[in-house]
């Protein structure tokens, strides 16, 4: 279902605010959680895996190229190192894919990646297209629900322990990007909740993890903001995560056409990233569009000589980079 769940008896209030990222501008089309992502980062893939990495003419190449098939070669699935996208290094990766589950089609993209990066033993990554804080700040267990793949996934010292098939919000009730806790945990809500909840500490509403009574939407975008889980994985995930974990959701910005004051959301903790970045907003990140943000947001419109009577309009967004 997702979005506000009713109080069940006994439990205790949602945690006010979140855990507060630092105030850094956020590059458009996906959240920024932390600082700008930086390449080489100890013991993290350097890479930005941008491109899908297929079969063509000429072949590709590239450190991409030369990372996967490092990979491949470690793993055992390739013999050659050519520095080239070639059949040999596709027909490497389709047995990869087909030994791990995944659609094998000799691509690689976002989802394969994924899997590569973990898959050699020792090797501590976290994908920077996941746009996770260096893995030195990270804790040693913790949660990354992507909305643009619709997954949930566990991670133990940089590394996958468990993955799952998610449903998100909605376009119009977006599940709310960010860094936030657990911070309740209940059993037996039944109903479009399952048969566990995981709160989370987002301010501007009741979200958090579930389970349901419409698997077949597993993979879809319909809640009213919350994750939706297979009854069998939220259960699992409810034994493995305790109260206290950090849950980092990210994936595609969604920005509404235009944002007026008192509204709330992923997009205004956008906009209050990118005005705290260029020096203008120092209140708390929070996802209000209070005072403190329509102040801000005035000053920042009055340099560039943008009217939207008060609200964050095309104009604004366009200028902020959030369109």
């Amino acid at each position: 279902m997702g979005g506000r769940p009713p109080r069940s008896p006994g439990t205790g209030a949602l945690s006010a605010r979140p855990a507060t990222p630092s105030p850094h501008q956020a590059r458009p089309g996906r959240t920024n959680l932390h600082a700008p992502l930086r390449a080489g980062r100890p013991g993290c893939s350097c890479l930005a895996q941008d491109r899908p990495l297929r079969l063509q003419q000429p072949p590709l190449s590239g450190p991409d190229v030369k990372e996967v098939q490092e990979i491949l070669k470690e793993l055992g699935y390739l013999a050659e190192l050519t520095g080239l996208y070639d059949r040999a290094t596709e027909e490497a990766v389709r047995r990869f894919q087909q030994h791990h589950g995944l659609h094998a089609d000799g691509i690689v993209g976002p989802a394969t990646w994924l899997v590569l990066l973990s898959a050699v033993p020792g090797r501590v990554v976290i994908p920077e297209l996941l746009e996770l804080p260096p893995v030195e700040e990270l804790p040693g267990r913790f949660v990354v629900v992507d909305t643009g793949l619709r997954t949930l996934t566990i991670y133990e010292k940089g590394r996958i322990l468990r993955r799952y098939h998610v449903a998100v919000g909605k376009p119009e009730s977006p599940t709310p990007l960010g860094s936030w806790r657990v911070v309740h945990k209940a059993r037996h809500w039944g109903g479009a909740f399952g048969s566990r909840w995981l709160g989370l500490d987002i301010p501007w509403g009741r979200y958090g993890i579930h389970g349901t009574n419409q698997p077949h939407l597993i993979g879809a975008e319909v809640s009213a903001g919350c994750i939706r889980m297979q009854n069998w994985a939220v259960e699992e995930l409810y034994d493995l995560v305790p109260e206290g974990t950090q849950v980092y959701i990210v994936g595609p910005v969604p920005v509404r056409e235009s944002i007026y004051p008192g509204e709330a959301g992923s997009d205004v903790l956008e906009i209050q990233r990118s005005l705290a970045a260029l020096g203008l907003y120092r209140g708390e990140l929070d996802g209000w569009f209070g005072p403190a943000t329509a102040e801000a947001l005035r000053l920042f419109q009055e340099r560039l000589g943008i009217d939207e009577g008060g609200l964050a309009g095309p104009r604004t967004l366009e200028a902020l980079r959030l369109r």
